[in-house]
């Protein structure tokens, strides 16, 4: 999930519509996911797809 909020931060797409809640960093600056390095993620071994 972090990932998928890291590339919509980077395309500028509106995720945050959140009622009554701000989203601030630490140091009550706005979030940026952004800045964030991307993390592993995905299938961590073999699998088979079945239709």
């Amino acid at each position: 999930m972090a990932n998928r909020i890291r590339n919509m931060d980077l395309k500028g797409e509106v995720w945050r519509n959140y009622h009554e809640i701000n989203f601030v960093n630490i140091n009550y600056k706005d979030f940026d996911a952004g800045k964030w390095k991307v993390l592993p993620s995905g299938l961590g071994g073999r699998f088979n797809w079945c239709r």
